[in-house]
């Protein structure tokens, strides 16, 4: 899962460079930081939680070290909100949705 965690990380950080360059604050027509901010959650936030129950099982401390550092970054850069919750917490309540969805399913 190493490798897929850094072409990940790789993959987001090429798009979140592009969406800078082009929509960055300083330009006159530039995203406002929610505006940022929501292109942060649909271009990575998804692509980090699609298919997450069958790759994140798989993933080593250091991998989810990794994750976090990035996210860490972006919180810092303002490109995602202060209070989105870790990549572990993140993927936990994934799992807890997933699961829920399954038990109701059965119950019906």
């Amino acid at each position: 899962m190493n490798l897929h965690v850094d072409t990940f990380l790789e993959s987001c950080g090429k798009t979140l460079c592009t969406a800078y360059v082009t929509c960055r604050p300083t330009q006159a027509h530039g995203m406002s930081d929610d505006s940022i901010q929501e292109v942060f959650r649909f271009l990575v936030i998804a692509q980090l939680v699609y298919a997450s129950q069958a790759w994140s099982g798989f993933c080593t401390a250091g991998d989810f070290n990794k994750l976090d550092q990035f996210l860490t970054k972006c919180k810092r850069l303002n490109y995602c909100s202060q209070t989105i919750p870790s990549i572990t917490e993140r993927l936990d309540n994934e799992d807890q949705s997933l699961f829920r969805q399954i038990t109701l399913r059965i119950t019906m």
